[in-house]
């Protein structure tokens, strides 16, 4: 699903001091297919890495806010979901 999902924006709380964190825990990554060939680590341009490690495990797509770009809810272990809202531009906010 080439460029849209790559505009999406983290929705909830970011990772604070002292929280207990999953052993199983990472870091939220998205990556951008260039044609074909390779895949580019867009996570930081895209602000993923403002969000708390969690142990993601699974993902439902739809266009939540119903602007006609997928957006993603990703389900964590143990913790509550994250929605990674597609507002266009490469970026995803929350």
């Amino acid at each position: 699903m080439g460029g849209p999902l790559g505009n999406l924006r983290p929705h909830g709380p970011a990772g604070g001091e002292g929280e207990p964190q999953d052993p199983w825990a990472e870091p939220s990554y998205m990556l951008r297919n260039m044609q074909g060939k390779r895949f580019l680590d867009v996570s930081e341009a895209a602000g993923l890495r403002k969000l708390k490690k969690r142990s993601g495990r699974g993902a439902a797509f739809a266009d939540i806010d119903n602007d006609g770009i997928p957006d993603v809810l990703v389900i964590n272990k143990n913790d509550v979901p994250t929605l990674l809202r597609n507002d266009g531009g490469n970026r995803i906010t929350g």
